[in-house]
């Protein structure tokens, strides 16, 4: 059970490295990985969202695109 959760959360985060929402947010980039997932960390840690911000957050359809120019 452990490796897949691993599995899952390389994959996220293989997806949110080469997606493009993190280029618009970050143009300069980001530096390491271990840079990234600390923005991330502290992201969550600082957002503030009323329960049902949370379930409207779950509740929607998202898509990923590669960019592949």
């Amino acid at each position: 059970m452990f490796f897949l959760l691993l599995q899952i959360a390389h994959l996220i985060a293989q997806l949110m490295e080469k997606g493009s929402l993190l280029r618009q947010t970050f143009p300069q980039s980001w530096g390491s990985a271990k840079n990234l997932a600390f923005l991330l960390l502290e992201a969550l840690r600082n957002l503030r969202l009323s329960p049902d911000e949370w379930v409207s957050l779950y509740g929607g359809r998202y898509q990923i695109r590669f960019d592949t120019s």
